[in-house]
């Protein structure tokens, strides 16, 4: 891929110089927002189209794109080729807030050469009426697909954990992660008998490190860790994580339930730049 980018870097600087022609011809520099900014309804599905000409690489700055959800939920954000110089381009994708401040990884990078879209994709969760900007580092033509999703849930009420929302044997819950706050969502599990606890959970969210995401902990009576490291969590690149809760006989190896009794599950970012929705499911 770089051999590829260099042997078309004279077609680069060409484009390169084309613009800044075109500059000077009408004697305007862009201060605060440049000429590349979008503004996309936050619903839907949105398309931007980022050409060669105001990538990062050639015109030296970021694409920023504004948004304001029209629902609180999650929008999915996926980039793709349209480069007329590179056959594959790359990037990074920042998620801001209404100062442009990242609230997200900064310059979360895409690779569109792979068809996996853990190298292409990120989800992001956001408020409802909330103004969000998507900062967009493109080296070369790039094509960002904004795909929104609603979701009704009572954020304020799943924060407090004195007011933790059950979940039933064998039903799910869905949640979603707001983008630039800490706060978890609370459940709890309540066994009536002897049993094992099966946890599974699916999501879609951002971060390109082993440790990003979405992090689900499951918690004794008194909201403290059943285990050290009794937790599950789904990242970019893996998207589904389970788990089961039992007891070992360290002499015979024989397994038995957890004792009967009031349990939670704790739903948090996994770091405070992770964010996206969530399944989660006790069977």
């Amino acid at each position: 891929m770089e051999r590829e980018r260099k042997s078309l870097f004279s077609k680069a600087m060409s484009l390169a110089l084309a613009v800044v022609m075109m500059v000077s011809v009408i004697g305007i520099i862009p201060q605060d927002v440049s000429a590349a900014d979008f503004t996309i309804p936050g619903k839907g599905t949105q398309i931007v189209q980022i050409p060669d000409e105001s990538c990062f690489e050639i015109a030296g700055v970021e694409t920023y794109i504004q948004f304001k959800p029209a629902a609180t939920g999650y929008v999915t954000v996926k980039a793709e080729n349209i480069s007329a110089i590179y056959t594959d381009t790359w990037g990074g994708i920042s998620l801001c807030n209404a100062a442009r401040k990242v609230i997200s990884e900064n310059d979360e990078r895409y690779y569109t050469e792979y068809s996996d879209a853990k190298y292409t994709t990120m989800t992001f969760g956001v408020k409802a009426k909330t103004t969000y900007y998507l900062r967009v580092k493109a080296m070369g033509g790039t094509k960002i697909t904004a795909s929104f999703k609603k979701l009704k849930v009572n954020k304020k009420a799943l924060s407090n954990s004195k007011k933790a929302k059950t979940i039933g044997k064998g039903k799910n819950v869905k949640g979603v992660i707001l983008a630039g706050e800490k706060k978890a969502d609370w459940y709890k599990i309540k066994l009536t008998k002897s049993q094992k606890v099966r946890l599974s959970m699916t999501a879609k969210t951002n971060g390109t490190s082993g440790y990003s995401g979405i992090k689900v902990t499951f918690c004794k009576s008194n909201k403290k860790n059943f285990l050290s490291n009794s937790y599950i969590f789904a990242s970019r690149s893996q998207s589904t994580d389970r788990v089961t809760f039992l007891k070992r006989n360290v002499y015979t190896g024989k397994e038995t339930g957890i004792d009967a009794g009031t349990y939670y599950v704790k739903v948090e970012p996994y770091t405070v730049s992770s964010s996206g929705y969530y399944t989660l499911k006790w069977k």
